[in-house]
């Protein structure tokens, strides 16, 4: 999970509509979200070509990098997940009633990939710390959409427990990483977030692990050629081959393009478990002192 910046300048215009505005107020009155058969929150349009295309998925897809929002794999066509559920809320308080009143709120939107949005993981899960919030916010008996947003004084208060890419400022601290990709929650957020969207699945951490392995046997070759009997390279030349390696690694973890950017940011936060410790004792320090000076130059 990353940081994802998504502002209301971006919302579509349709999720403001005439129509969904109108539909919204009979959801709210029924309080049933299924009284939206024709998914307005997709907010469908015809572009000049005729061909018709949701508005809010390709938003989503553009403002996410064609990210699922949650395990940051790349998914061009991702499902649309409600981040407080629409419909109803399994899990702790299973059959819990939905947060219907908040079917068409660009802040509670967020793009996942079909595995992170399954049954299995996200879906209609919504775990909390407090009480749940089971009425709509309104003023003068109309619906008060200025308390819609995710962080309005009228949800926050139930305290979510999984973590949203909009609203989670420091993802770091609440996730840890291991070689082998495997992701560990820090934090009862992060570990709530881990359980709930899945991110510990066996593909995620395969997909996290080749790339950790790819750039250890980068580094790898470059210390071999520096500590080889025959021939070795200066520890001049192993600084500058460190200092183009950690240069990508730095690039790549601060990307907002690239999949698995947190896992990536925790390479540099551990540069001695990822990168000294697998290496043989008796060249550590030399290595050592080698990133540290290819760190100073870039």
């Amino acid at each position: 999970m990353r940081r994802v910046n998504k502002t209301y300048a971006s919302k579509p215009i349709e999720l403001d509509s005439i129509e969904t505005r109108t539909k919204l107020v009979l959801i709210v009155a029924s309080e049933n979200a299924s009284l939206d058969t024709e998914n307005l929150y997709h907010a469908n349009f015809k572009k000049p070509d005729g061909v018709t295309i949701s508005r809010t998925r390709t938003k989503l897809a553009d403002i996410y990098k064609n990210k699922c929002g949650y395990c940051e794999r790349y998914s061009h066509i991702p499902t649309i997940d409600h981040h407080r559920p629409k419909g109803r809320v399994t899990g702790p308080q299973n059959n819990a009633e939905g947060y219907y009143w908040l079917i068409y709120e660009w802040t509670n939107l967020v793009p996942a990939c079909k595995d992170c949005n399954s049954s299995s993981y996200k879906f209609d899960k919504f775990p909390i710390a407090n009480g749940r919030v089971n009425r709509p916010p309104k003023i003068g008996g109309n619906i008060n959409y200025t308390l819609l947003n995710y962080d309005s004084n009228h949800h926050i208060p139930e305290k979510p427990l999984i973590l949203h890419p909009e609203y989670c400022v420091i993802p770091e601290i609440h996730f840890d990483f291991t070689k082998d990709g495997k992701i560990h929650g820090i934090s009862k957020e992060g570990k709530a977030s881990v359980s709930t969207y899945g991110l510990d699945r066996k593909d995620l951490n395969i997909e996290r692990r080749d790339i950790y392995d790819d750039y250890f046997r980068r580094l790898k070759r470059s210390v071999d050629k520096r500590f080889r009997i025959a021939n070795p390279i200066s520890q001049n030349e192993l600084i500058d081959d460190l200092k183009f390696l950690f240069t990508e690694i730095t690039k790549a973890a601060n990307s907002n393009n690239l999949n698995h950017t947190l896992f990536r940011k925790s390479f540099l936060k551990k540069l001695s478990y990822y990168f000294i410790e697998p290496i043989t004792v008796a060249n550590q320090t030399q290595l050592k002192d080698a990133i540290s000076e290819a760190l100073l130059l870039i």
